[in-house]
């Protein structure tokens, strides 16, 4: 069963919805995670690729939620290795944290992706193919 939030009645899922259809549109790759997924605790409920390739993890929380001690340390060794991870309450928290980490956030719902068989250049890997603009 889901908890809602007793001042707001909004759910986590909620939020998560909320988060995942704000990233996507601004070409974010993130997918929600649930525990059955890839069964570690602690891992952050939204985790993908930022437009830049960083990897990018956010743990949503409703309005009052707190933290466990396995999320705090799954969350500090994706930082330590230099994704952008933080904790939301809501999109504008979101939004803060990925235009204080220097993100545009312009709406590109057209994107056009197109997969090639040459990585970017630049880019510090040699994949089999690369997804570019």
């Amino acid at each position: 069963m889901e908890i809602k939030d007793k001042t707001t009645n909004v759910t986590e899922k909620k939020i998560q919805r909320d988060i995942i259809s704000f990233l996507r549109k601004h070409s974010f790759s993130v997918d929600i995670l649930t525990i059955s997924s890839y069964g570690r605790k602690g891992m952050a409920d939204i985790v993908g690729c930022a437009p830049d390739g960083r990897f990018i993890a956010i743990e949503v929380k409703r309005p009052g939620g707190k933290l466990t001690v396995m999320q705090e340390n799954w969350l500090a060794e994706k930082q330590h290795h230099g994704g952008v991870v933080f904790v939301a309450y809501n999109v504008d928290d979101v939004k803060s944290v990925l235009t204080s980490s220097g993100y545009s956030l312009e709406d590109n719902t057209n994107t056009n992706w197109v997969i090639t068989k040459e990585a970017p250049e630049g880019a510090p890997f040699s994949p089999a193919f690369s997804i570019a603009k």
